[in-house]
């Protein structure tokens, strides 16, 4: 039963997590737990207004630019810009040719090199992929610019 999984998560952290983090989640898990509501919005986890992005979202989007940074020190080039082309041009071709067949997997065949295994994890988080070797070098670098 899903409420006695929430006094136990309440309890675990009474007992091992900081006090004012389990005062929070205490807190916001009876506010749930009497009024039904969104528990994302009642932890206050929800970004407001339109162009806010949400917690989610944010902690997606840095695991795309991990994986991202991950498959450009792997792309070749001698410069952090050669690989940013590199980079742009495997994104391309991955999300033409590969992607189509592979986003219904859990997880990347054993198969494909390292970098379209990267290119896999980013592209499963479901945020958009850098279009341009401009956004690339940002997020993965511009040191030599």
């Amino acid at each position: 039963m899903e409420g006695n999984n929430l006094l136990t998560v309440i309890e675990t952290m009474r007992r091992h997590g900081p006090p004012d983090v389990a005062a929070w989640l205490e807190e916001g898990f009876s506010r749930y737990i009497e009024s039904g509501g969104n528990l994302e919005q009642i932890l206050g986890l929800r970004a407001e207004g339109f162009s806010a992005r949400s917690w989610r979202q944010e902690y997606l989007k840095g695991v795309r630019d991990k994986h991202l940074r991950e498959a450009h020190a792997l792309c070749s080039g001698e410069s952090s810009w050669q690989r940013s082309v590199d980079l742009e041009n495997e994104i391309r071709r991955f999300q033409t040719i590969h992607w189509p067949m592979l986003r219904d997997h859990d997880t990347p065949p054993e198969n494909l090199s390292r970098l379209r295994q990267l290119l896999f994890w980013a592209c499963k988080t479901g945020m958009t992929m850098p279009g341009s070797v401009r956004q690339i070098h940002n997020i993965c670098g511009n040191k030599d610019l």
